[in-house]
């Protein structure tokens, strides 16, 4: 649910606050690799570097393979725009299509 408020806070621009619960999530126990994809591309949308490089490597920790297509099988977004947004970010973190 953590993950799903950090995502609700992306659809409306709100990066930094996005950061904040997707970390929350993310750091949750047995959190899934998902979460840790969206503290990597929240916080890179908020502008926060280090932070989403930091959640990158968990993710590869996880999956090396992860990719856009991964998340987004996940998680349908029919909004065009949220969609460019979130692969915009996970492009710029070097998560292929």
């Amino acid at each position: 649910m953590l993950a799903a408020r950090a995502m609700s806070h992306i659809v409306r621009g709100e990066y930094s606050d996005a950061a904040d619960w997707a970390v929350k999530s993310a750091t949750a126990p047995n959190a899934h690799v998902h979460a840790r994809l969206i503290a990597a591309m929240s916080n890179e949308l908020a502008g926060n570097h280090e932070v989403s490089q930091h959640w990158v490597g968990k993710v590869q920790q996880n999956n090396q393979r992860y990719s856009q297509s991964i998340y987004f099988e996940a998680f349908p977004f029919r909004s065009r725009q949220t969609r460019a947004i979130m692969a915009g970010a996970m492009k710029e973190l070097g998560f292929a299509e």
